[in-house]
């Protein structure tokens, strides 16, 4: 009975650490289950994430909310993804503002009149920057103040800027802005100093036209947005004010070639007509010449033929032969003088 009693109490603990041992099992296959999801599916979402990246889709988040290791690793590329969207996003824009640069710059260079190149300048400044007005002063032909040549007012500006500027003032100003673009508030005293009257404006940004380093004018653009002062858009302006700059010495030195070419043609067709006139007065010569030999043997024979006795109608026919010959060797006498050269003799004269 003992034994039979052993047994039993053996195979009972048998069983028990059976189930003992299966259930473990179940639980740890569970756990394990449990943990392959936590870990995988989360670096599935990743591996999604990375390939949506890949493929272009720059900004993609992963939509994962833990906060173990796995889940400060989304957070980190879902930095990195709105990173990367950011600075896409700034060379497409670097890209675009190149493209539109480059535009601008080539349609300045091929203008060859003042006029369109001041339009064609002020509406590549309006593609990169947006401005109540746009008021373009060069320097004048005396050099003592700056002139306005061009400006663009949007109906809701109320702004009314001075015809012209000292000199004085302005190289103030320009001294005083570092020779830079700078942005200046409208109850600044420089500003005021310079152009005078100052109603309805907040701010301005100066944009100085330089040729080396002499101060051909500037560009005031009136109550510019905030963020259109970025460094960005100052230099691609202060790129375009020098393409300008360039654009509008091209056209003073075409206008200068222009003009000597036109001195040139009428040198040219001076020079031609001298040409005509001297070969006008070597034909002279030679038809004076030859035409004065007959005309010396007619009034020779005519004068013969007045010593014989004649009738009067024969007499009055040998007169007017006589006239015409005569007129006709002072003709060829002038001829002669026509085509010889003669010193200038100058002599004084009234001119009251």
């Amino acid at each position: 009975e003992r034994t039979e009693q052993a047994i039993k109490t053996v195979n009972i603990l048998k069983i028990f650490l059976v189930s003992v041992l299966f259930g473990s099992m179940c639980v740890g296959f569970v756990i394990a289950l449990k943990l392959t999801d936590m870990i995988v599916s989360p670096l599935q979402q990743l591996k999604r994430a990375s390939e949506e990246i890949a493929s272009g889709n720059l900004g993609y988040r992963v939509d994962l909310k833990d906060e173990t290791e796995i889940g400060l690793l989304a957070e980190t590329f879902n930095r990195m993804s709105e990173t990367l969207k950011k600075e896409r996003d700034k060379v497409l824009g670097y890209m675009s503002r190149l493209k539109g640069l480059h535009r601008i710059t080539l349609s300045l260079h091929m203008i060859t009149n003042r006029k369109d190149l001041i339009e064609e300048f002020v509406e590549g400044l309006y593609d990169v920057i947006s401005t109540e007005a746009i008021y373009i002063y060069l320097l004048d032909e005396s050099e003592n103040s700056f002139r306005l040549v061009y400006k663009a007012i949007s109906e809701r500006t109320k702004v009314v800027l001075p015809d012209s500027c000292t000199k004085d003032n302005v190289l103030y100003l320009y001294n005083e802005s570092n020779k830079r673009a700078n942005l200046l508030k409208g109850d600044d005293g420089q500003m005021r100093n310079c152009f005078k009257v100052m109603d309805g404006i907040e701010n301005a940004l100066v944009l100085w036209l330089r040729q080396r380093e002499r101060l051909l004018g500037f560009v005031l653009f009136v109550n510019i947005g905030e963020e259109e002062t970025v460094e960005e858009n100052i230099r691609v302006l202060s790129i375009i004010g020098n393409n300008f700059v360039v654009a509008l010495e091209n056209i003073q030195l075409y206008d200068d070639l222009r003009a000597q070419m036109n001195e040139l043609r009428q040198t040219q067709e001076q020079l031609l007509q001298a040409a005509k006139l001297a070969a006008i007065g070597e034909l002279a010569a030679i038809v004076a010449h030859e035409l004065n030999n007959p005309l010396t043997t007619i009034l020779g024979y005519t004068e013969l033929l007045k010593e014989e006795e004649v009738s009067d109608t024969i007499k009055k026919d040998l007169d007017i032969i006589e006239s015409e010959s005569l007129r006709a060797r002072n003709i060829v006498r002038q001829l002669l003088e026509f085509s010889r050269k003669k010193p200038l003799q100058l002599e004084e004269t009234d001119i009251n």
